[in-house]
This record gives C-alpha cells, sequence and structure tokens, in this order.
C-alpha cells in the first residue's frame, strides 16, 4: 500500500499462484488464427500447471504446436463469472520466476500493513462514501460502472464526488 498521512492513496496484490507478470516461462502454442500476431500457449508442465496463456507478438512462422518462450506481462485477472487468461509475448530470455512484488517497487517506499481492512472493505462492498454521498462501484466485463448518490443538488453532489472518485480509482 501507498499510504499519505495515514491514508491508503495505492494498493497493489500480489496473489499466490497463477502465473505472475515479469515470470519467464516455457510454454508450447495451441491455437493460432492464420496470419494472426496473437494465439494461445499452454504453459509447459510445472509452470502454472498447464495454465493457458494469451500471447501477442508471435513470428509469422510460429505454428501450432511449437515450443515457446514467454515473458508474462500481465496475471491472470478474475472478472465476475469466468478469468481471463495471463497475457504473454515471445522471450529469449532464460526461464525466471516473477520477481516479488517487493522488488517490483523496490524504488519506492514499500511496506507491509497488517491492517488494511478499510481498503479491502471498500474493495469488497464496492461502495466509498464521501460527505454529502457515496460512489458505487459495479464491475463487468467491459468497463467499471461508479453510480453517485447523495443528498445534495445535482451539480454539487457531482462535483463533491470528483475527488473522492479520483483517489477511489487510484486505490483500486
Amino acid at each position: 500500500m501507498l499510504v499519505e498521512h495515514g491514508r491508503v492513496i495505492a494498493a497493489r496484490l500480489d496473489w499466490p499462484g497463477g502465473l505472475a507478470a515479469g515470470a519467464v516461462i516455457d510454454a508450447v502454442l495451441i491455437a493460432r488464427a492464420s496470419g494472426q500476431p496473437r494465439g494461445t500457449a499452454r504453459a509447459a508442465k510445472g509452470a502454472a500447471n498447464g495454465e493457458e496463456v494469451l500471447v501477442d507478438g508471435l513470428a509469422a512462422n510460429a505454428a501450432e504446436g511449437a515450443p515457446l518462450r514467454l515473458l508474462i506481462t500481465r496475471s491472470a485477472m478474475a472478472e465476475r463469472g469466468r478469468t481471463k487468461r495471463a497475457q504473454a509475448r515471445p522471450s529469449e530470455r532464460a526461464p525466471a520466476p516473477a520477481p516479488p512484488l517487493a522488488k517490483v517497487l523496490q524504488a519506492k517506499t514499500v511496506r507491509a500493513l497488517p491492517d488494511w481492512d478499510e481498503l479491502w472493505g471498500e474493495a469488497f462492498s464496492g461502495e466509498v462514501a464521501f460527505a454529502g454521498g457515496a460512489l458505487r462501484f459495479e464491475p463487468t466485463s467491459a468497463l467499471t460502472a461508479v453510480d453517485i448518490d447523495g443528498t445534495l443538488p445535482p451539480l454539487a453532489l457531482g462535483l463533491a464526488a470528483v475527488p473522492p472518485l479520483a483517489a477511489a480509482l487510484r486505490r483500486f
């Protein structure tokens, strides 16, 4: 968490298991549309239990069944009702696990905070209260909708919601 003046202003969570951004793995190309630079690969045994990965930047001659070395550029992401596969691109680097989150954030002041109940509560409920109203976040597969409710007149409510909305977007 990035904390300023006792308030969480940004957070990042490193979920255990699965392929994490920065990992370099061996995989096999399992699907590709003819002539397209994108396809799907399966991590080799021992690398995330054969997790499927979306690959971009494939060479023109990459064929289904071909071995690949991949750099994971984004971990898998959970959405309501489904999980988006991790994303990767071909790499020449040697296989390696993803660096720990603390190392990725090394340039910043990082400290683990055991008590992050307020942040977790906002993220879990999807609601952020502010003076005169509340923001309600509703993620969908295409976008995240934000409903602004409150007792203020519409223009005043919208203006009062801007700072907490900007802060919540950064935190989440």
